[in-house]
């Protein structure tokens, strides 16, 4: 009787695990989709971006991505100062806010996604193409994979339109992903 206790109370516990980790991920899907909205919104929009920002500030979740949203908020902020000084203080303290959450998971598709849709609004007078050169390979082969467990297919649909829109890809490059999109549409 008591081992069949015992094993009920097993059963128990790992149940309210299971259930508090599974509540925990949906919690984070939940946060990680408000970010991504708020961010893409922010370019166009300064109050989207203190949204943004709030959100950041009110979470203590020490994830990768919301590492490297947090760098990009401080990036889209340059946007909406006067002083040029200050615009480059925001891209270079955002940009290395990206670096270190790229340090931590150096083939997250979202993650260098992030960074080459910043870099590439960037003059290439300032220096940073050579991130762009770095996060092409990453984000061609995240693509490529076709993996939709944490990024949407119509999330990926969109990185490949903004990607294909950009001047930064090689022809070879663009080939592979206008290949990708049409095998997407036809599935």
């Amino acid at each position: 009787m008591r081992k069949l206790l015992l094993l009920v109370m097993v059963f128990i516990s790992l149940g309210l695990l299971v259930g508090k980790t599974f509540a925990s991920e949906v919690k984070k899907k939940d946060l990680i989709e408000q970010i991504r909205y708020h961010f893409y919104l922010s370019v166009k929009n300064e109050d989207d971006l203190r949204k943004l920002k709030k959100i950041l500030e009110t979470t203590n979740e020490k994830d990768p991505l919301v590492t490297a949203y947090r760098g990009a908020a401080q990036t889209i902020e340059a946007i909406y100062v006067f002083w040029p000084l200050k615009k480059l203080d925001y891209l270079k303290e955002g940009l290395a806010v990206i670096a270190s959450a790229i340090s931590l998971d150096p083939s997250n598709l979202e993650i260098r996604y992030i960074r080459f849709s910043i870099v590439s609004n960037v003059p290439g007078f300032l220096g940073f193409g050579n991130l762009l050169v770095e996060d092409k390979p990453v984000i061609l082969k995240g693509l490529l994979k076709q993996d939709y467990s944490s990024i949407t297919q119509q999330t990926q649909i969109g990185m490949i339109e903004y990607m294909l829109k950009s001047d930064d890809l090689t022809e070879s490059e663009a080939s592979t992903l206008k290949k990708l999109y049409s095998a997407i549409y036809k599935k």
